[in-house]
């Protein structure tokens, strides 16, 4: 199967959730060997995420983790998760740790996640549980949402850096997916559906990715690209993300586009 044939729905498991899987577990196993390679000038180097330090996002990696395991104290989780709290209380909390103990956290976080996901997909054929946007989808798109996550945060400490994330072509595709589908959201929440919108993305792990939702029900489907890209999958990644160059800045000359910069912008404003 080519890597640029992926589709996600928000009302139903991705029929690639496999390789979904595979890519959150990859992903996250070699976060762990970059931690542990930091020097302790790069650990404490300032990242893309406005106070916090390199360390303080890998930090933030591995409490994310404990979505698919045990919760951490009540102190870092009491009242419930607020994203404009919790992850701050999570780095305070385990600011002191060492490199190797952030390491093996995401290690063991990542081994976590697979075997759970692996154990409710034999268990559990139709599991569900609600999305960060509020509607319910099976956890898989969960395990999207943290692979989205996981580069974006890479990418907040590496490029600071001068590092080149190593994420695969293929990984790197996936997470953009999920990307493009977050950036639906605002347009079905106000008016439950959405005009076609594609972005013919270049670059290792770029594609044709496209874009509808109809009765509340957000549709990607990725194709590989044939021909001219509009725009690197990298900058576009980071654009959907709120990070870099606003995506209508990108891609210019279409203002459809614009119906997907909303997600970008919200972003961009919490920092």
């Amino acid at each position: 199967m080519s890597i640029a044939d992926l589709h996600l729905r928000s009302d139903q498991r991705p029929r690639d959730d496999g390789r979904i899987v595979a890519a959150l577990g990859r992903h996250r196993r070699r976060l762990a060997s970059v931690a542990a390679d930091l020097t302790d000038e790069q650990w404490v180097a300032p990242s893309r995420c406005g106070h916090w330090s390199v360390g303080d996002v890998l930090l933030h990696l591995c409490d994310t983790g404990f979505v698919f395991g045990e919760r951490p104290a009540a102190d870092v989780w009491e009242g419930g998760f607020d994203p404009n709290e919790t992850p701050d209380r999570y780095v305070e909390r385990h600011r002191r740790q060492s490199r190797e103990w952030v390491a093996d956290q995401l290690a063991a976080r990542a081994d976590e996640m697979v075997a759970t996901i692996e154990r409710w997909e034999a268990e559990v054929a139709d599991h569900v549980v609600d999305s960060v946007w509020g509607a319910t989808v099976d956890w898989r798109l969960i395990a999207a949402h943290l692979l989205w996550d996981g580069h974006m945060h890479e990418r907040d400490m590496a490029l600071p850096l001068g590092m080149t994330p190593a994420i695969s072509p293929e990984d790197l595709h996936i997470a953009v997916a999920y990307g493009v589908m977050m950036c639906g959201v605002p347009a079905v929440l106000a008016t439950s559906s959405l005009d076609p919108v594609e972005l013919r993305l270049s670059g290792a792990g770029g594609g044709v990715f496209r874009i509808g939702a109809v009765d509340g029900v957000i549709d990607v489907h990725t194709t590989a690209l044939d021909g001219p890209g509009e725009a690197p999958v990298g900058e576009v990644f980071d654009a959907l993300a709120g990070r870099g160059a606003e995506l209508t800045d990108l891609i210019s000359d279409r203002p459809e586009v614009g119906a997907l910069s909303f997600t970008g912008a919200h972003l961009r404003a919490a920092g």
